[in-house]
């Protein structure tokens, strides 16, 4: 064995870890350092400083002027301690307990100019990555395909991305004559040197009065003020370390009649958070030339932690190195973000402070869905049905402060013009709502497959505020519920009045809701139309028996209607005449001109003009239109089948709800589809 090679004990100062090791006693520490970091019980990392003689530790950036031997005691041991943080320092300097908000419009993550929060150091517990190093890279040409994409460019644990640090901004151009294709590709490296996890975050005595104010004045406005003060959200796990974008732009230039896609990278913008050294040049405005045909490639550079470089002589190794300084971290990760008013909770007084937010800001739609489901069922049987649902719409649906109603719809394409399908809400007490479905055959003894599209949207009070819902506060949703339970009335049809006026909404919509299930109910159809009293709405609900083909008493059952209010004008629409046949419909195109999406399922209501009695009447709702349907009754001594009323006057109320889940919200997007580096 050489001299200069000796073997050491290397031992960790306070875990009892220690292992026998092959050094040389000449190498400086640097060098050791390499060699520790190959062995597998001392798995030697940034986290890990020698200490001298005298037991002080020796910065990162002096091991290179070290000989191991003048670390070396009488009983050939070298000692190391973990490197201990000043948290408060990375706090104040990273701004930790400020709150962010994402802007939609070019994806940039903005720090608040107030704290929302502050925290214990206790209570932050910190831990070293598992990886050193990883790279990822994604290709991509517009936003929607870079946001499909986003997954594969991060790990599955990835919350957040902020596109703003890169500074990619796409927009769409339109053009006649020619289209603008631009590519690009972004290659991320990321250093994360340490992990931060919060817990028990207090809401600052500033962040709580202004909320108390606010609640007070019932005012969105000052709500939103608290936004721009604040902050939208705060993570509660952030990585520190540094990251390097390198973003390739390609560009071809073909004529067309097509639209132009005109993205703009603007490296070199104000990534919100201070420090933040954005290499590359200044924003691009590249839109289409007028050249025939073109091809270039250009290059950018975004740095993000670490020590600063050019562009031109970028050393990946050096800017590596340098982030064994805590100096030069940056947060290049947010993940598990909470809304600020999440921040109100640790006592009874900051809960109710909760509540009173979120059910000033109103009921919104938390999820909706659309299920393709197909079914054959003999007359008279139903089908209960399972809600699709995912996410956390499963846990805030249990929430009973979330005070959660479910209303559906079901749109049949067969080509039996009698049939129809009946929708009812099944909700058990303390368990998931189910829905109902039942179908109505004239041909009773016909029994051929139907394929559904059945529509639902849950709408509640949203608690944890995962849909950042102040941005779309013009729609506004109330919900209304009453129960009838009169078992010894005989009456076919019943009465429920809202209080609510007329005037003051623009649709209102409704749907039976069952309790139990039994052989009293498992054959009904119930069904319900409006009309005015005076300028209130009332509605009338009736059921009808498959098996006995006759209206029959109204069973024990709920009713709850969905106002919508705050549209530009109100959807209501008129049923028209065939010309060449019997019977009234809806064209759907005449519905879906005011929507962007098409071929949804519409949520549709029957309306009757001037306090009219339009008697029982059932909705079918096709792919293409909506029809008003009758029942046969073969009792032939009830007012329905005596005293069929008029459809003169005869309107659907309606309303179309976006086909996307909770998960296509402005907040849940921004939790999915969004890793920051800043």
């Amino acid at each position: 064995m050489s001299s200069e090679t000796e073997i050491i004990r290397v031992m960790m100062e306070t875990d009892d870890i220690s292992s026998l090791i092959k050094l040389k006693i000449t190498d400086t520490l640097l060098e050791v350092r390499e060699r520790l970091e190959q062995d597998s019980t001392i798995r030697m990392d940034d986290n890990l400083l020698f200490l001298d003689s005298e037991s002080f530790e020796i910065p990162h950036k002096s091991e290179a002027n070290f000989k191991l031997k003048k670390l070396i005691t009488n009983d050939n041991t070298i000692y190391l301690r973990n490197r201990e943080y000043p948290i408060n320092y990375i706090k104040g300097n990273l701004k930790l307990e400020y709150g962010r908000t994402l802007n939609p419009n070019d994806t940039e993550i903005i720090v608040a100019d107030n704290p929302v929060f502050t925290i214990e150091n206790k209570n932050i517990k910190s831990a070293i990555p598992n990886e050193n190093k990883y790279d990822k890279e994604v290709k991509f040409n517009s936003k929607e395909n870079w946001e499909n994409k986003i997954n594969l460019f991060l790990n599955a644990e990835a919350e957040m991305m902020n596109f703003g640090s890169i500074g990619i901004d796409f927009s769409i151009n339109r053009d006649e004559n020619q289209q603008v294709e631009k590519n690009y590709s972004c290659k991320c490296t990321k250093v994360p040197k340490m992990t931060l996890k919060f817990d028990k975050m207090k809401p600052t005595p500033k962040f709580v009065e202004d909320v108390e104010k606010a609640i007070k004045s019932e005012s969105i406005e000052e709500f939103k003020e608290i936004y721009k003060n604040f902050g939208q959200f705060v993570p509660t796990k952030i990585i520190l370390g540094g990251t390097i974008y390198d973003v390739t732009e390609s560009e071809s230039n073909e004529y067309s009649e097509q639209k132009n896609l005109k993205l703009e990278p603007k490296i070199g913008i104000n990534s919100g958070i201070p420090g933040v050294n954005l290499q590359g040049g200044p924003g691009l405005n590249l839109d289409g030339s007028n050249t025939n045909s073109a091809s270039g490639e250009k290059k950018y550079r975004c740095q993000i932690g670490g020590k600063p470089q050019g562009s031109e002589n970028f050393n990946e190794d050096e800017w590596i190195d340098s982030l064994s300084d805590h100096d030069t971290w940056k947060c290049i990760e947010f993940q598990n973000p909470i809304n600020i008013f999440q921040l109100l909770d640790g006592n009874d007084y900051l809960r109710d402070l909760r509540k009173k937010v979120y059910e000033l800001f109103g009921k919104k739609i938390l999820y909706s869905k659309v299920m393709d489901f197909n079914c054959q069922l003999d007359y008279g049987e139903q089908q209960v049905v399972k809600l699709d649902l995912k996410g956390k719409i499963c846990k805030t649906i249990k929430n009973k402060d979330a005070k959660c109603s479910v209303f559906a719809t079901v749109v049949s394409d067969d080509k039996k013009k009698n049939d129809f399908f009946n929708c009812q809400i099944y909700h058990p007490q303390d368990d998931i709502p189910r829905l109902i479905i039942n179908c109505y055959q004239r041909n009773q003894k016909s029994r051929t497959p139907n394929n559904l599209k059945i529509g639902f949207m849950i709408i509640g009070y949203d608690v944890d505020f995962n849909n950042n819902t102040l941005n779309d506060d013009e729609m506004q949703l109330n919900v209304y519920h009453q129960d009838y339970q009169n078992p010894n009335d005989q009456e076919l049809e019943h009465e429920f009045k809202f209080d609510f006026n007329f005037d003051d909404v623009n649709s209102f919509l409704g749907i039976p809701v069952l309790s139990k299930l039994n052989n009293s109910n498992n054959s009904i159809l119930i069904g319900h139309y409006f009309f005015k009293n005076g300028n209130n709405i009332v509605a009338k609900v009736f059921s009808y028996n498959l098996r006995e083909n006759k209206y029959v008493k109204l069973p024990n059952c709920g009713f709850q209607v969905l106002t919508i209010s705050g549209l530009p004008e109100k959807t209501i629409i008129t049923f028209k005449k065939r010309l060449m046949s019997w019977g009234k419909y809806i064209n759907i195109k005449d519905i879906e001109k005011c929507w962007t999406d098409k071929d949804i399922p519409k949520y549709i209501s029957v309306y009757s003009v001037y306090s009219e009695n339009c008697g029982p009447v059932f909705l079918k709702q096709k792919k293409k239109e909506i029809k008003l349907k009758h029942a046969d009754c073969k009792c032939k001594e009830c007012p329905f089948y005596k005293n069929r009323p008029s459809e003169s006057n005869v309107k659907c109320t309606y309303f179309v709800s976006n086909t996307s889940d909770e998960s296509k919200s402005h907040y849940n997007l921004m939790q999915s589809a969004v890793r920051l580096s800043n």
